[in-house]
């Protein structure tokens, strides 16, 4: 049976395994519905005239496993009237309570998502963008629906909302560590837990000594030493990384700088520095991660890695990182001061101009320059002309504190 013969049975059929109260007035539509990540699923509703919600039930996965799982049709139709049953609501909900600026000031919270798969629906919405991701918004209706569920801040819904962008965001941002709390675990951990599930998935219990069996395979296992930051609900937990406060926290956890990996927008894996695995390789970890284990396209974050430094407290792509700290040995070896003004110009002039730059190539384009133009490229004369000035700077300072030093040891000499 093709896609389509298999959408259109169940949209056919749907109705004759739901009871008989069930099916009276209800109309049965499928839609396409886009996604994160720009991925379209279809969508099963069930709509009453007395009610303004109904579940959404997505077909692809029960295509998918018609296919592949040896699932038959009677299986899978019986399975998707269950989980509407499970979900459907016989009452209308009260969408005034939600834009309500009472109720929105306690469940407004972000989320983020990758920012180039998700360019066109961004057009359409809110958001701030950080590095190659954004920070989305969303409403909380569980406490209204009844169930986990959420509505995605657009920019009509902003205007019925009658809030502005910054009022939002400062909303959310106190909010979500409050709603979503975060949670850091090791690797040893999250391993340790996702082994007790499969067991007991498998009929084993507790008491068959299922926790011990799995601490002495994980003791007789090389764990690299990595944790997993994410939220408490274990659901959209890679905003964590940008909760207030939290990369510190994690940063004293640890004992320093990390990279972090985005396994998926459900966490974050956090590698410390001082384990010494070089990022390209924490790429390569991260594109495999994207390909092979995430569960779907949707989950999928960015294919990047990321740094903190705990000492300047950056928050960079990984590649920004090694550049700036290759740019801070460049200006030590030169005999400055490797001030974060003075490097992030570096490696600006750098981002800038396609090529890295050292202090004796500035110098050299200072000795031949005329009319102060070093470089075809105006905003790189800036740079180049702010990291000549703080040399300068630099220079004139411990010619300065020489001269003090001269001062102070002549007049330390008695006279005669």
């Amino acid at each position: 049976m093709s896609y389509e013969e298999f959408i259109e049975e169940v949209k056919g059929h749907i109705l004759d395994y739901l009871p008989a109260e069930a099916r009276e007035n209800a109309t049965v539509v499928v839609d396409v519905f886009k996604k994160n990540n720009a991925v379209n699923l279809t969508g099963l509703v069930i709509r009453y005239p007395e009610t303004n919600i109904s579940p959404t039930i997505y077909l692809d996965h029960y295509y998918t496993a018609y296919l592949n799982a040896g699932k038959d049709l009677e299986e899978i139709m019986l399975d998707i009237a269950e989980t509407y049953q499970t979900y459907r609501l016989d009452h209308s909900i009260d969408t005034e309570r939600i834009f309500n600026p009472d109720y929105l000031k306690d469940h407004l919270y972000f989320t983020v998502v990758g920012q180039t798969a998700n360019a066109e629906m961004l057009k359409h919405m809110p958001h701030e963008s950080l590095h190659d991701m954004a920070l989305i918004y969303k409403i909380d209706t569980t406490e209204i629906v009844g169930d986990a569920s959420s509505i995605t801040v657009t920019d009509k819904t902003l205007d019925v909302m009658q809030m502005d962008v910054c009022e939002m965001q400062e909303i959310a941002s106190q909010n979500t560590p409050v709603l979503k709390p975060y949670t850091l675990r090791t690797l040893t951990d999250v391993i340790r837990e996702m082994y007790i599930n499969d067991l007991q998935n498998g009929g084993m219990s507790l008491a068959d000594g299922l926790e011990e069996a799995v601490d002495a395979l994980l003791n007789s296992q090389s764990v690299p030493p990595m944790y997993y930051l994410g939220n408490q609900e274990g659901m959209y937990g890679a905003a964590a990384m940008y909760y207030p406060g939290v990369l510190d926290e994690v940063a004293k956890t640890i004992g320093g700088s990390f990279y972090i990996l985005p396994s998926s927008v459900h966490e974050v894996l956090i590698v410390p520095k001082s384990i010494g695995m070089p990022y390209e390789e924490l790429i390569h970890l991260v594109r495999d991660i994207n390909d092979s284990v995430v569960i779907n396209d949707t989950e999928i974050l960015t294919d990047n890695v990321y740094s903190y430094n705990s000492r300047t407290r950056e928050f960079l792509t990984a590649a920004e990182a090694a550049e700036r700290d290759l740019c801070a040995r460049d200006i030590q070896n030169a005999g400055f001061k490797p001030t974060k003004q003075l490097v992030a110009n570096l490696s600006q002039l750098t981002h800038l101009t396609g090529k890295h730059h050292t202090l004796e190539d500035i110098s050299d384009l200072q000795r031949n320059a005329k009319r102060m133009v070093y470089h075809t490229n105006p905003e790189a004369n800036q740079y180049i002309s702010r990291i000549i000035q703080e040399c300068a700077g630099q220079e004139l300072a411990r010619l300065q504190q020489a001269q003090e030093v001269a001062t102070a040891a002549v007049a330390a000499v008695p006279e005669a």
